[in-house]
């Protein structure tokens, strides 16, 4: 599992259910065509937890978890989601929402480097090493 509960504390609400779309996955010799990249077999990676990277879309392969943490990267994920024909209706409200700062008052203030450290996390799960 790529969030965990406990995450939840950590992170905005937005970048938490965000994050908690997607599933980790594997880089395949089909995703070499598909996604156009260069990714050795079994890389890991995560993918919409909706359509399962359908067609190569939705698919992603960060190469370190300072690239996986940056906002191109979350603008991507956000992307996709909305357009994926399989995500339900209301989590891409609640995603439209919360990027624009619903319910951001209810949040507790985070640390500095909040969003490095939550990624690293991830990278961790993913795979298996510090960043």
């Amino acid at each position: 599992q790529l969030v965990l509960c406990s995450d939840m504390d950590e992170v905005t609400p937005y970048v938490f259910l965000l994050m908690s779309q997607l599933q980790a996955t594997t880089f395949t010799e089909a995703d070499r065509f598909v996604a156009r990249s260069k990714g050795p077999i079994d890389y890991a990676g995560f993918e919409c937890r909706y359509c399962a990277g359908h067609a190569g879309l939705g698919k992603y392969f960060p190469s370190s978890a300072k690239g996986m943490c940056t906002n191109s990267t979350s603008q991507n994920i956000h992307g996709h989601l909305v357009k994926c024909r399989r995500v339900p209706q209301s989590v891409k409200d609640e995603l439209e929402d919360l990027k624009k700062g619903g319910r951001s008052k209810c949040h507790v203030k985070l640390s500095n480097g909040w969003r490095r450290k939550f990624f690293d996390k991830i990278w961790e799960r993913l795979h298996g090493e510090a960043s």
